[in-house]
């Protein structure tokens, strides 16, 4: 039988974790943002497939590219906003397509 001890965090791990924390807890904010903008299972086959072929994605991981600083974005209310290309189709402002186009 193995006596081992169980080492204690070391202080640089648990900075680690601190620092961590609040991009963990900004990323799940983002996921919930995206959430509240456009339920994608409840879309109806012609937003569904349309959003397929302009290689739509709910998160960007660009910040500079995104449906909201995109010139067919419209903005409405918190994180949400309207998509020209997707017929006036709900986006949150941190998606992206293939079509992104920068406002000029």
């Amino acid at each position: 039988m193995s006596d081992r001890i169980q080492a204690a965090p070391s202080r640089r791990g648990l900075l680690a974790l601190a620092l961590a924390a609040p991009l963990l807890w900004a990323g799940a904010a983002s996921a919930r943002e995206v959430a509240a903008c456009v339920d994608l299972d409840a879309l109806p086959a012609g937003q569904k497939s349309m959003r397929r072929s302009l290689g739509f994605k709910l998160e960007t991981t660009d910040p500079r590219k995104r449906c909201g600083t995109c010139a067919f974005f419209t903005p409405g209310a918190g994180a949400c906003g309207k998509c020209q290309l997707l017929s006036g189709g709900a986006v949150a402002a941190t998606s992206i397509c293939d079509n992104w186009t920068g406002k000029s």
